[in-house]
């Protein structure tokens, strides 16, 4: 979040690609790019989230291969919470709601 309370764009970007990486290689590649991100942990924090979203096998698999401690508390529950979901079928992403995670359609961004 910002200093003036808005979320950075680029932060609000990287989540939405999430519905789009079933169906876009480009869009797991940057997905993937920022959760690996050393430099930013904005970055690191929404591609960590993305891949929770998306919470297919391909993203589970970079989930368990990220080193403990690689973001931060909140994000790393978040992380743990989507791997203690089933995988989502493709063009299915996890969303929370009450405390309850299913997959589902995820919503239209355009």
């Amino acid at each position: 979040m910002l200093s003036d309370g808005d979320y950075n764009a680029a932060y609000v970007a990287i989540l939405a690609l999430a519905p789009y990486a079933s169906r876009s290689r480009e869009a797991r590649r940057l997905i993937l790019r920022a959760a690996m991100d050393r430099q930013a942990p904005t970055a690191r924090m929404a591609g960590v989230l993305a891949l929770a979203t998306v919470n297919d096998a391909w993203a589970r698999a970079r989930l368990h291969a990220l080193p403990s401690g690689w973001v931060d508390d909140y994000t790393e529950g978040e992380a743990k919470r989507a791997l203690s979901h089933p995988a989502c079928r493709k063009g299915l992403v996890l969303a929370h709601h009450l405390g309850i995670g299913a997959c589902q359609l995820a919503p239209d961004y355009r």
